[in-house]
């Protein structure tokens, strides 16, 4: 009879990928070194976080490895057979006709996989998993997250998600790091794919105006697209500041803008009736209207002497696009006249002239507006709030 015991929250689907593996590690060793942890959230486990789907890149699988396994014959396992024993000293698991893709054990509590290891749920792992291929990991290689942090700048922190972007040479991964702005250290929600936005400020459908119209950090530590938070106006200016610049990309429903300020140094506000915002709306860096509108935090609606009034020759600033933030009334989320009108999520994010530099090559096609489902990623709906 052989033995060894696995214990199996069952065995996950296993897919063998083309991709090849930058050489072998040992995830707890290498995340547990300091400089890659440098903008990594810190953990008492190698943990890489996705907060943006509320699951933790813990690998949690659940291969609860006491030993390792191996079949010497082929018997039939079943969904109704949770726990696997084997006892051999010699384990492995071959797959295939060839059997050239096998999982076998090379010490007490340590395995190998020959190929390249799919995982679509979560995975944990008691010891070391060596994987002479490539782990994917919900569609992301992370050999490749390896190699980043092996070759990152030792011992540094980061300001901003553009500080990251270009630390790391653009090869970094969206996700949930540390950054360190007025002597915090914060973890801030990154969108790298777009050449490092930091978001700042994240409100909900359902999130009443009132609650974010505040100068101070609202749900601090969050940074799920799920929760509403924002960061201190404080850290939101400093992180601008440090970035290089104070153009704020403002999403709200499905449309894309640029929001400055002509006052106060571009800093953001949270606060109503500041004055000095305007608005770009088809985001190609030249600002289109005034966005002063009394009680509010900025909206462009035409009101004469306040807000609407148009930057330069070919803009109307019409309002069958304008969008309102921050309104002193029991709507909530954000208006936008081109989407659902009140009650569509919106998000705000700090970004560097790369980052700003990108989006007006997003939005490049369109001289209206700008959507972020079909210019900034095709997978809106998953990336964002909804």
């Amino acid at each position: 009879m052989i033995s060894v015991l696995l214990s199996l929250l069952w065995l996950f689907p296993l897919f063998w990928g083309p991709s090849k593996f930058v050489g072998t590690a040992s995830l707890s060793a290498l995340l547990s070194r300091p400089e890659n942890n440098a903008g990594l959230p810190s953990s008492s486990q190698a943990t890489l976080k996705n907060n943006n789907t509320k699951k933790n890149l813990r690998m949690s699988l659940k291969l609860a490895l006491i030993s390792a396994v191996a079949l010497s014959s082929s018997p039939q396992i079943g969904a109704s057979s949770p726990n696997v024993q084997i006892k051999t000293d010699a384990a492995a698991i071959a797959f295939g006709v060839n059997a050239d893709a096998v999982i076998q054990r090379t010490s007490a509590k340590n395995l190998t996989v020959s190929d390249h290891l799919h995982v679509t749920g979560d995975l944990s792992v008691k010891g070391d998993l060596q994987v002479d291929g490539d782990i994917i990991f919900q569609g992301q290689s992370v050999g490749a997250l390896l190699a980043n942090l092996a070759t990152a700048p030792a011992n540094r922190t980061y300001s901003s998600c553009s500080d990251m972007y270009f630390a790391f040479q653009g090869n970094i991964a969206d996700g949930v790091y540390t950054v360190h702005v007025l002597g915090q250290e914060i973890e801030v929600y990154c969108d790298m794919k777009n050449g490092g936005w930091t978001r700042v400020i994240n409100v909900l459908s359902t999130t009443p105006q009132n609650d974010y119209v505040d100068e101070d950090a609202v749900n601090d530590g969050e940074t799920a697209s799920t929760e509403m938070y924002k960061l201190s106006d404080a850290v939101i200016n400093e992180m601008a500041a440090l970035a290089g610049k104070k153009d704020f990309l403002y999403i709200c429903g499905d449309e894309v803008e640029f929001v400055s300020r002509t006052t106060n140094d571009g800093n953001w506000t949270s606060l109503r009736n500041q004055g000095g915002y305007i608005i770009d709306r088809d985001v190609d860096g030249r600002y289109d209207c005034t966005a002063d509108r009394q009680n509010y935090i900025f909206a462009d609606y035409i009101v004469s002497g306040y807000s609407g009034a148009p930057l330069h020759d070919d803009e109307d600033c019409t309002t069958g696009i304008h969008t309102d933030f921050g309104e002193g009334s029991t709507n909530t989320g954000c208006y936008m006249a081109n989407g659902n009108g009140w009650a569509e999520p919106a998000s705000v994010w700090v970004g560097g002239q790369f980052a700003v530099n990108r989006a007006i090559s997003n939005c490049a096609t369109d001289t209206y507006s700008c959507e972020y489902s079909t210019h900034f990623d095709r997978l809106y709906d998953e990336i964002t709030r909804r």
